[in-house]
């Protein structure tokens, strides 16, 4: 049960920090029930190669302790691998080819950041009324 926890804090942890870098539609997989080689796979969007290589050197020294790396030639996939959480950083093009989300799609998954309910609903304010005063010549000459 340790263990889990110390998985889904990391891969909490890892989410937010590419969050501050960035990365688009981040999605969690739990992996737990359906593979033995991890607990969990973080899946991201990078908007360039740039990026991708600044959201993968910020995973890196916010969390140190990663067992290996891996990118492709163009650095449209990058793969940092912690063994209970594997990172995957694609850029868009990339992400929509391999398609991690529906390959694993029995896996529970959760966005990041987690959309909020509101605790009641929001009213829409209502617009105030304008008053536009028009000057004509019989009101001009009143003053």
């Amino acid at each position: 049960m340790e263990q889990e926890l110390t998985a889904k804090a990391r891969v909490l942890s890892l989410a937010k920090v590419a969050d501050l870098k960035g990365a688009e539609d981040i999605v969690m997989l739990d992996l737990r029930k359906f593979s033995f080689v991890t607990d969990f796979f973080l899946v991201m969007t990078a908007l360039s190669q740039p990026h991708a290589r600044a959201l993968a050197d910020a995973i890196q020294e916010a969390h140190p302790d990663m067992n290996r790396a891996e990118r492709d030639r163009r650095e449209e996939w990058t793969l940092l691998d912690y063994g209970d959480v594997v990172v995957h950083i694609f850029q868009v093009e990339a992400r929509k080819f391999y398609a991690l989300d529906r390959l694993w799609g029995d896996a529970p998954t959760t966005a990041y950041p987690p959309v909020k309910k509101p605790k009641r609903p929001i009213k829409p304010k209502r617009p105030k009324k304008l008053t536009v005063r028009v000057k004509t010549k019989k009101t001009a000459r009143k003053k």
